[in-house]
């Protein structure tokens, strides 16, 4: 079993160290920026990433005028497909009424799968990504 490392985890901020199997996670509720970075193969993806919900979850009950969604993954799994259409679809609640909630899609300038993955998780959650090249 995987153990994570979060250096710190309150309301205001949730922050996760990268491992050999899973991304750095760092959501700054207070200035509205999050931001999921590295190759995400965990052993047991809802340890990983029920945690990681749960938090979106409570922020929504009291969110920033803006939120931004930073997506990197040098390399994913679908267990990481999935979680990402769920956490998405979590998020898309901000899409209606007065909050604003973008993601920007980053990838490799040659990574086209990356771009594909990120085109079908924006057509899955009804979110338009920015797309960001390295």
């Amino acid at each position: 079993m995987e153990t994570l490392i979060t250096s710190q985890h309150t309301l205001e901020v949730l922050s996760i160290m990268a491992t050999d199997h899973t991304p750095s996670v760092h959501f700054d509720a207070s200035i509205g920026k999050f931001s999921i970075i590295g190759k995400s193969i965990p052993n047991n993806p809802s340890l990983f990433y029920t945690p990681i919900y749960q938090w979106l979850q409570a922020y929504l009950d009291n969110p920033s005028n803006e939120t931004e969604l930073t997506i990197y993954f040098n390399y994913c799994n679908s267990s990481t497909v999935y979680w990402m259409r769920d956490i998405f679809k979590l998020m898309s609640q901000l899409t209606i009424g007065p909050f604003g909630f973008s993601i920007v899609w980053v990838r490799e300038a040659n990574d086209d799968d990356a771009l594909e993955l990120g085109e079908e998780l924006s057509r899955l959650s009804g979110i338009p990504f920015q797309y960001q090249i390295l």
